[in-house]
Protein backbone atom coordinates (compact mmCIF):
# COMPACT_ATOMS: atom_id res chain seq x y z
CA UNK A 1 0.00 0.00 0.00
CA UNK A 2 2.70 2.50 0.97
CA UNK A 3 4.67 1.59 -2.15
CA UNK A 4 1.66 2.52 -4.28
CA UNK A 5 1.10 -1.05 -5.49
CA UNK A 6 -2.24 -1.43 -3.72
CA UNK A 7 -5.20 0.94 -3.32
CA UNK A 8 -6.94 1.44 0.00
CA UNK A 9 -9.86 -0.62 -1.33
CA UNK A 10 -7.50 -3.40 -2.39
CA UNK A 11 -5.83 -3.29 1.02
CA UNK A 12 -9.22 -3.62 2.70
CA UNK A 13 -9.96 -6.71 0.59
CA UNK A 14 -6.60 -8.28 1.43
CA UNK A 15 -7.02 -7.66 5.18
CA UNK A 16 -10.75 -8.21 5.68
CA UNK A 17 -11.94 -10.09 2.60
CA UNK A 18 -11.46 -13.58 4.01
CA UNK A 19 -13.53 -12.78 7.11
CA UNK A 20 -16.35 -11.30 5.03
CA UNK A 21 -16.25 -14.23 2.62
CA UNK A 22 -16.43 -16.76 5.46
CA UNK A 23 -19.38 -14.89 6.94
CA UNK A 24 -21.20 -14.76 3.60
CA UNK A 25 -20.54 -18.45 2.91
CA UNK A 26 -21.82 -19.37 6.38
CA UNK A 27 -25.09 -17.54 5.80
CA UNK A 28 -25.34 -19.05 2.32
CA UNK A 29 -25.11 -22.51 3.85
CA UNK A 30 -27.79 -21.69 6.42
CA UNK A 31 -30.17 -20.39 3.74
CA UNK A 32 -29.59 -23.25 1.30
CA UNK A 33 -27.54 -21.32 -1.24
CA UNK A 34 -24.41 -22.79 -2.84
CA UNK A 35 -22.39 -19.90 -4.32
CA UNK A 36 -19.61 -20.38 -6.84
CA UNK A 37 -16.55 -18.18 -7.17
CA UNK A 38 -16.75 -16.10 -10.38
CA UNK A 39 -15.05 -13.10 -12.05
CA UNK A 40 -11.95 -11.78 -10.26
CA UNK A 41 -12.54 -13.87 -7.15
CA UNK A 42 -12.40 -17.05 -9.24
CA UNK A 43 -9.32 -15.74 -11.04
CA UNK A 44 -7.56 -15.22 -7.73
CA UNK A 45 -8.69 -18.60 -6.43
CA UNK A 46 -7.40 -20.54 -9.45
CA UNK A 47 -4.29 -18.53 -10.26
CA UNK A 48 -3.13 -17.28 -6.86
CA UNK A 49 -5.01 -19.35 -4.27
CA UNK A 50 -6.72 -16.24 -2.83
CA UNK A 51 -7.68 -12.66 -3.60
CA UNK A 52 -5.76 -10.85 -6.34
CA UNK A 53 -4.13 -7.47 -5.95
CA UNK A 54 -6.09 -4.66 -7.50
CA UNK A 55 -9.47 -6.27 -6.83
CA UNK A 56 -11.90 -4.68 -4.39
CA UNK A 57 -14.91 -6.97 -4.20
CA UNK A 58 -16.03 -10.56 -3.68
CA UNK A 59 -17.77 -12.14 -6.68
CA UNK A 60 -20.16 -15.05 -6.20
CA UNK A 61 -22.46 -16.74 -8.70
CA UNK A 62 -25.83 -18.27 -7.77
CA UNK A 63 -27.52 -20.71 -10.14
CA UNK A 64 -31.03 -19.71 -11.19
CA UNK A 65 -32.51 -22.74 -9.38
CA UNK A 66 -31.43 -21.19 -6.05
CA UNK A 67 -32.05 -17.51 -6.84
CA UNK A 68 -35.43 -17.56 -5.05
CA UNK A 69 -33.50 -17.95 -1.78
CA UNK A 70 -31.64 -14.66 -2.26
CA UNK A 71 -34.16 -12.64 -0.17
CA UNK A 72 -33.54 -14.93 2.81
CA UNK A 73 -29.79 -14.58 2.32
CA UNK A 74 -30.10 -10.79 2.02
CA UNK A 75 -32.09 -10.61 5.26
CA UNK A 76 -29.54 -12.78 7.05
CA UNK A 77 -26.70 -10.49 5.94
CA UNK A 78 -28.66 -7.40 6.98
CA UNK A 79 -28.81 -8.89 10.47
CA UNK A 80 -25.02 -8.67 10.49
CA UNK A 81 -25.17 -4.95 9.71
CA UNK A 82 -24.74 -5.14 5.93
CA UNK A 83 -26.49 -2.69 3.62
CA UNK A 84 -27.88 -3.24 0.12
CA UNK A 85 -26.04 -1.44 -2.71
CA UNK A 86 -27.81 -3.05 -5.68
CA UNK A 87 -30.77 -5.41 -5.77
CA UNK A 88 -32.55 -6.51 -8.94
CA UNK A 89 -33.60 -9.63 -10.81
CA UNK A 90 -30.02 -10.62 -11.60
CA UNK A 91 -27.83 -9.15 -8.89
CA UNK A 92 -27.54 -8.55 -5.16
CA UNK A 93 -24.64 -6.38 -4.01
CA UNK A 94 -24.11 -5.69 -0.31
CA UNK A 95 -21.50 -4.00 1.84
CA UNK A 96 -20.78 -3.35 5.50
CA UNK A 97 -20.58 0.30 6.63
CA UNK A 98 -17.15 -0.37 8.15
CA UNK A 99 -15.99 -1.42 4.66
CA UNK A 100 -18.01 0.85 2.33
CA UNK A 101 -16.08 -0.04 -0.83
CA UNK A 102 -15.67 -3.77 -0.20
CA UNK A 103 -18.68 -5.23 -1.97
CA UNK A 104 -20.01 -8.78 -1.77
CA UNK A 105 -21.73 -9.34 -5.13
CA UNK A 106 -24.09 -12.21 -5.96
CA UNK A 107 -24.84 -12.66 -9.69
CA UNK A 108 -27.60 -14.86 -11.09
CA UNK A 109 -26.30 -17.60 -13.44
CA UNK A 110 -29.09 -18.66 -15.80
CA UNK A 111 -29.59 -20.94 -18.78
CA UNK A 112 -29.11 -19.03 -22.02
CA UNK A 113 -29.47 -20.65 -25.44
CA UNK A 114 -27.13 -23.65 -25.48
CA UNK A 115 -25.19 -22.67 -22.36
CA UNK A 116 -25.26 -20.20 -19.47
CA UNK A 117 -25.13 -16.46 -19.03
CA UNK A 118 -24.76 -13.80 -16.39
CA UNK A 119 -26.90 -10.88 -17.52
CA UNK A 120 -26.67 -7.19 -16.65
CA UNK A 121 -30.03 -5.66 -17.60
CA UNK A 122 -30.00 -2.54 -15.44
CA UNK A 123 -27.02 -0.41 -16.46
CA UNK A 124 -28.35 0.75 -19.83
CA UNK A 125 -32.11 0.96 -20.54
CA UNK A 126 -31.44 0.33 -24.24
CA UNK A 127 -29.25 -2.76 -23.89
CA UNK A 128 -28.83 -6.01 -22.03
CA UNK A 129 -25.32 -7.35 -21.50
CA UNK A 130 -25.07 -11.14 -21.58
CA UNK A 131 -21.79 -12.73 -20.50
CA UNK A 132 -22.03 -16.18 -22.09
CA UNK A 133 -20.48 -19.48 -21.04
CA UNK A 134 -20.46 -22.95 -22.54
CA UNK A 135 -22.75 -25.53 -20.97
CA UNK A 136 -19.86 -27.47 -19.43
CA UNK A 137 -18.73 -24.46 -17.36
CA UNK A 138 -21.62 -24.54 -14.87
CA UNK A 139 -22.95 -28.08 -15.25
CA UNK A 140 -21.52 -29.05 -11.86
CA UNK A 141 -19.29 -27.59 -9.19
CA UNK A 142 -16.05 -28.60 -7.54
CA UNK A 143 -14.03 -27.37 -4.57
CA UNK A 144 -10.76 -25.44 -4.55
CA UNK A 145 -8.72 -24.14 -1.59
CA UNK A 146 -8.90 -20.40 -0.93
CA UNK A 147 -6.39 -18.72 1.39
CA UNK A 148 -7.86 -17.86 4.79
CA UNK A 149 -11.20 -19.45 3.98
CA UNK A 150 -10.69 -23.13 3.22
CA UNK A 151 -12.37 -24.99 0.38
CA UNK A 152 -14.78 -22.96 -1.76
CA UNK A 153 -17.03 -23.98 -4.64
CA UNK A 154 -16.02 -23.13 -8.19
CA UNK A 155 -17.71 -23.89 -11.54
CA UNK A 156 -17.16 -27.34 -13.05
CA UNK A 157 -14.77 -25.81 -15.61
CA UNK A 158 -13.15 -22.83 -13.87
CA UNK A 159 -10.45 -22.52 -16.50
CA UNK A 160 -13.16 -22.43 -19.19
CA UNK A 161 -14.89 -19.58 -17.32
CA UNK A 162 -11.66 -17.60 -17.04
CA UNK A 163 -10.68 -18.14 -20.68
CA UNK A 164 -14.14 -17.01 -21.83
CA UNK A 165 -13.85 -13.80 -19.81
CA UNK A 166 -10.16 -12.89 -19.89
CA UNK A 167 -8.47 -14.91 -22.61
CA UNK A 168 -4.91 -15.40 -21.30
CA UNK A 169 -5.88 -15.37 -17.63
CA UNK A 170 -2.58 -16.87 -16.43
CA UNK A 171 -0.69 -13.65 -17.15
CA UNK A 172 -1.71 -10.69 -14.94
CA UNK A 173 -3.24 -7.89 -17.01
CA UNK A 174 -4.63 -4.41 -16.27
CA UNK A 175 -8.09 -4.51 -14.72
CA UNK A 176 -10.82 -5.46 -17.20
CA UNK A 177 -13.67 -3.01 -17.74
CA UNK A 178 -16.57 -4.78 -16.03
CA UNK A 179 -19.19 -3.86 -18.62
CA UNK A 180 -17.52 -3.95 -22.04
CA UNK A 181 -14.20 -5.65 -21.33
CA UNK A 182 -15.02 -9.37 -20.94
CA UNK A 183 -14.39 -11.30 -24.14
CA UNK A 184 -17.61 -13.33 -23.86
CA UNK A 185 -19.89 -10.29 -23.97
CA UNK A 186 -23.02 -10.36 -26.13
CA UNK A 187 -24.96 -7.07 -26.31
CA UNK A 188 -28.71 -7.31 -26.88
CA UNK A 189 -30.47 -4.17 -28.09
CA UNK A 190 -33.85 -3.79 -26.38
CA UNK A 191 -36.71 -2.72 -28.68
CA UNK A 192 -37.80 0.86 -27.95
CA UNK A 193 -41.24 -0.24 -26.77
CA UNK A 194 -39.75 -2.56 -24.12
CA UNK A 195 -37.27 -0.11 -22.62
CA UNK A 196 -37.67 1.06 -19.05
CA UNK A 197 -37.13 4.66 -18.05
CA UNK A 198 -34.52 5.45 -15.43
CA UNK A 199 -32.96 2.01 -15.14
CA UNK A 200 -30.68 1.75 -12.15
CA UNK A 201 -27.26 0.19 -11.90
Amino acid sequence: FFAGELTIDGLDLMINGADLLRLALGECERTGVHPLMIWGTLLGCVRDGGFIRGDHDIDLGILETEWSRIPALRDAMLQHGFKVRIENAGKLSIFHPRHPHLFVDFDRVARHRDGWAITNADTDPARRFHYRFAQRVFDRSSARPFAGVGDVLVPADPEGFLTAVYGDWKTPQPKTDYLYGPLNLEVEVIPAGERTVGASN
